[in-house]
C-alpha cells in the first residue's frame, strides 16, 4: 500500500513521525511525505518513496506558494497513494490529501467542535487527541502513531535506535557502526 504522510510544520514536528514511518515501512508500505522547506530533507531518501515539498509564504501570511502547491499536487497524484495520514492541523494539509481515497486526521472533540466537524468533513477516519498541553497521558510520538492504526503491526511505536536511525540518516542501516 502507498501511504502519504503529511507534516507541514517544523523539523521537530517531522522528526517525531520517525517511529510511525519506521513502523509503516516494517509493515511493507511504501511511504511518501509532504513537507515544507522548514522540514524537508529530515528523512533519509532511502526511507521514503517521495518527498513533496511546499515553499511557505513568509509570515504573517499563511499557506504555500501557488507554484509549489501545484507541483506537490501533481507529484502526489502521480504517486497514486492509497491512504493519507494527516499529521498537521493546517487546512492546506487536508487539501493536499483530498484526492486520496482514505484520509486520516486528528480531531479535538468538544474542545473545538467546529474544527472537529471540519476535519470530519475532510477525512474518512479520525483519531481523537487533546488540544491542551498536559491533557494527554501519551508522548507526541505515541499520539502521532495512532494515525497508523490498522496499517502498522505493533500497538506501540518502535523505540529501537537500529530501526529508527535509517529513517533519518542515509546508509545508517549498518547497525550504528
Amino acid at each position: 500500500m502507498r501511504v502519504l504522510l503529511v507534516r507541514l510544520d517544523g523539523i521537530g514536528d517531522a522528526a517525531v513521525c520517525v517511529p510511525l514511518l519506521a513502523a509503516l515501512r516494517a509493515a511493507g508500505h511504501e511511504v511518501g511525505v509532504a513537507l515544507t522547506t522548514r522540514n524537508a530533507g529530515v528523512f533519509a531518501p532511502s526511507a521514503i518513496l517521495a518527498e513533496h515539498v511546499l515553499d511557505r509564504i513568509p509570515w504573517p501570511a499563511h499557506g504555500s506558494t501557488p507554484q509549489s502547491t501545484a507541483r506537490a499536487n501533481a507529484e502526489i497524484a502521480a504517486q497514486r497513494y492509497d491512504v493519507a495520514l494527516i499529521a498537521s492541523e493546517e487546512p492546506e494539509a487536508f487539501a493536499l490529501a483530498a484526492p486520496i481515497r482514505e484520509r486520516v486526521g486528528f480531531t479535538t472533540g468538544l474542545a473545538r467542535p467546529l474544527k472537529t466537524l471540519w476535519v470530519r468533513l475532510h477525512t474518512t477516519r479520525t483519531v481523537r487527541r487533546s488540544q491542551r498541553v498536559g491533557r494527554e497521558d501519551a508522548h507526541e510520538v505515541e499520539i502521532l502513531y495512532r494515525l497508523g492504526a490498522g496499517l502498522v503491526r505493533d500497538p506501540a511505536p518502535p523505540a529501537d535506535p537500529a530501526l529508527l536511525r535509517p529513517m533519518l540518516i542515509a546508509g545508517a542501516d549498518d547497525g550504528g557502526r
